[in-house]
């Protein structure tokens, strides 16, 4: 094993567990946060806010989660892209 052959704390996987962490944090994933000043930041979606409602569309199919980190609360609708009838 490859392993065997580091000094350090290392394993023949490390390189895959890189992948996995990417696709479980960042390819998979959205992200809202609202900022102290009520601004929005977003990530791997596109957020439109209307009053106290807030729609999330995700910029691609494979995003299977949205990460929400809000100040107010409001109402939050997600529009998947995966979702019947949607493209």
């Amino acid at each position: 094993m490859i392993a065997d052959k580091f000094d350090a704390n290392s394993s023949d996987n490390d390189v895959h567990e890189q992948f996995k962490c990417m696709a479980e944090v960042a390819l998979t994933s959205a992200y809202v946060l609202e900022r102290k000043d009520g601004s929005l930041l977003y990530y791997n979606c596109v957020v439109k806010r209307e009053g106290k409602k807030i729609i999330v569309i995700p910029n691609e199919k494979i995003i299977t989660r949205i990460n929400l980190n809000l100040q107010n609360s409001y109402i939050v609708q997600i529009l998947w892209r995966n979702a019947p009838g949607r493209n």
